[in-house]
C-alpha cells in the first residue's frame, strides 16, 4: 500500500495475483434466496439433533426413552440368566500342591 508520499512499505504487494489480496470468504451454502435472520438457529438445531418441544412433550419422550431402555436392558438380563443357568457349574480347579500336600 503506498503512503501519502506514493511510497510503499514493500514491493511484494503489488507483484501479487488478484487472487491473493481478495478476502478469503466464502458464500455460506444453502441460505436460500429469502433472507432469514434465524438461519443460524436453523443450523445449530439441525447440525445437533437438537429438539425444540415444549416441556411437557420432552417429558413425556424422555419418559418413553427411558422405559425402552429398561426394557432392553431388562431383556438382556433375563438372556444372560437364562444362559447361566444352562451352563454346567466348573470344576474347582486344583493345583499341584495341593495334590502334593494330600498324599
Amino acid at each position: 500500500m503506498p503512503d501519502q508520499w506514493g511510497r510503499s512499505c514493500c514491493t511484494c504487494h503489488d507483484k501479487l495475483p488478484l487472487s491473493f489480496t481478495a478476502p478469503l470468504v466464502e458464500p455460506i451454502k444453502d441460505l436460500g434466496s429469502q433472507h432469514d435472520p434465524d438461519w443460524w438457529i436453523k443450523k445449530l438445531v439441525e447440525r445437533e439433533n437438537i429438539a425444540l418441544l415444549p416441556p411437557a412433550r420432552a417429558l413425556r419422550k424422555e419418559d418413553a426413552e427411558v422405559a425402552a431402555w429398561r426394557e432392553r436392558r431388562t431383556a438382556r438380563i433375563e438372556a444372560q440368566r437364562a444362559l447361566r443357568a444352562a451352563e454346567p457349574e466348573p470344576e474347582p480347579r486344583r493345583s499341584w500342591w495341593r495334590r502334593r500336600r494330600s498324599s
